[in-house]
């Protein structure tokens, strides 16, 4: 086999591979959006409720923190994953592209 023909199947397999990675960290972030989306409105419904006197308003301070530290902290991870989809996507995109035009290349040259 001719190394151009192994180098754009090669190519071409790996962008495939980024671009099915990407998919799947982005339906993995869909999920994780909707979580965090559900745990804030939690969250603001317990404050709330529990607001509405001033004696449990500073209890329900105290109770909520540790909720929203961590919910800042999924959003965090979720702009990181993000992030990295879309970097892998458009990685793949070129690669496919790339391994394509060595294809293609290969064969009109004979």
């Amino acid at each position: 086999m001719d190394l151009r023909k192994i180098a754009g199947v090669g190519i071409t397999v790996i962008g495939i591979l980024c671009v099915g990675m990407a998919y799947y960290i982005k339906s993995s972030v869909a999920e994780g959006k909707e979580k965090i989306a559900h745990a804030e409105k939690q969250v603001n419904t317990g404050e709330s409720l529990l607001s509405l006197s001033p004696a449990t308003k500073q209890m329900s301070k105290g109770m909520t923190d540790s909720a929203h530290s961590k919910i800042n902290a999924g959003k965090e991870q979720v702009s990181k994953y993000s992030t990295i989809a879309r970097e892998l996507q458009v990685g793949g995109f070129a690669l496919l592209v790339i391994g394509c035009g060595i294809l293609i290349l290969r064969y009109r040259k004979k």
